[in-house]
């Protein structure tokens, strides 16, 4: 897959603010369209996916992508087919990260699209059957894996 023309044109122009308001608006409708409880968190992040191995090959084939090239934009032009009906795949985003959150955002500053803070969010505290967690502050969950990205590890203390 490369750049059908289809979705908004990323690369160079991904800060262009027509192009930028496309990918966003994207991505809202498919919250919305998923009933997401959240639109904190609408966006497709390719730093970790989970699938049978069968459709992981077929996303890595159609997206064949270079160790140069942007693999969240990749993965949200796959996605963008996807949900116009092409292809076989299909997306099932974790909105309100019960599976899989994510500790290394790195703010607004370094992420437009982030409504997370370059600190730690997460609270540890007791469960009703006497285990601990980790509840993520910023969606109120407590998820199965947190993907820490070697950040805040203070956090964890």
């Amino acid at each position: 897959m490369r750049h059908t023309g289809d979705p908004p044109s990323a690369g160079v122009r991904l800060w262009d603010k027509d192009v930028l308001r496309q990918w966003t608006d994207f991505f809202i409708r498919e919250a919305r369209a998923a009933n997401a409880s959240t639109q904190r968190f609408p966006y497709l992040n390719a730093g970790q996916f989970l699938g049978n191995a069968q459709n992981i090959i077929k996303l890595l084939e159609l997206v064949r992508f270079d160790i140069t090239e942007d693999d969240q934009m990749l993965f949200s032009e796959a996605m963008w087919h996807a949900s116009a009906g092409r292809g076989e795949l299909r997306f099932v985003l974790d909105y309100d990260q019960e599976i899989v959150s994510s500790a290394g955002w790195r703010g607004p500053e370094l992420c437009p699209f982030s409504s997370r803070q370059p600190y730690c969010t997460y609270a540890l505290e007791q469960q009703g059957d006497g285990r601990q967690a980790f509840r993520d502050t910023l969606t109120n969950r407590v998820p199965a894996l947190i993907h820490t990205q070697n950040k805040f590890w203070t956090c964890y203390n």
